[in-house]
This record gives C-alpha cells, structure tokens and sequence, in this order.
C-alpha cells in the first residue's frame, strides 16, 4: 500500500495487491465552467471599476451570494427586507409630518384673510 500526498495536503491510497494504476492530472480549476471564468475576469479587473456579470436564469439556482445593507449583513429574502424598508420609510415620513405638523397646514385661508381684511381697510 503507498500514500500519493497532494499539494492540497489531501492524500489517496493505493492498493499494490489489486493492480491499481492511479494517474493524476492537473485540470485549471475553472477551465470550462463560464461562472468561474467570469469571477476570474472581474478579479483581475480594477474592484472599483462597476462590472457587469451576465447570469443565465438557469445558472441563477446555484448562486450563493450576500447582500450588505448600510455595512451589514441582510439576512432575509431580499424581498422581505426591501418591503420592510419601505414600510419603515413611509412611517417615519408620516411621523415627522405628525411632528411637525404647522409646517405641512395649508395656510391659504390665512393668507386670505390677511388679504381681504387689508382691500377691506381700503374701501
């Protein structure tokens, strides 16, 4: 029995007493698989550069991916969290107008008032 060690520091055993013939070949890792190559391409571009990855629906099941939001982690459906979101959004919007509720009045009829009162002081 003999030990083959890999650079990896994986090793395979092979058996002398059943004749095995174990033939190792180098393969480039992502030779072939169109998502690996275009992951090479973005990471010999500049990162800072925008980069657009065309990604076939069916290629689209097998993504892993995260999604970072103000620095963190989103960690729900990206739908959930878009909703959540705008919700929250809306209700500080309609907190603040609660707030500040003398700015937001409609102050024509004051201003008409004001007007008339002054045309009345004329007559």
């Amino acid at each position: 029995m003999g030990k083959i060690k890999h650079e990896h520091g994986a090793s395979a055993t092979t058996t002398a007493y059943k004749q095995l013939e174990i033939k190792l070949v180098k393969v480039k890792g992502h030779s072939g698989v169109k998502g690996n190559e275009e992951a090479d391409r973005v990471a010999k571009n500049d990162t800072k550069k925008p980069i657009c990855i065309n990604i076939k629906d069916s290629q689209q099941k097998d993504l892993i991916y995260n999604i970072y939001w103000d620095g963190k982690r989103v960690d729900r459906h990206i739908r959930k969290f878009i909703d959540n979101l705008c919700e929250s959004t809306l209700d500080a919007a309609w907190s603040l107008n609660r707030t500040y509720r003398s700015v937001f009045l409609d102050t024509t009829n004051i201003i008409e008032k004001k007007l008339l009162g002054h045309y009345l002081k004329k007559i």
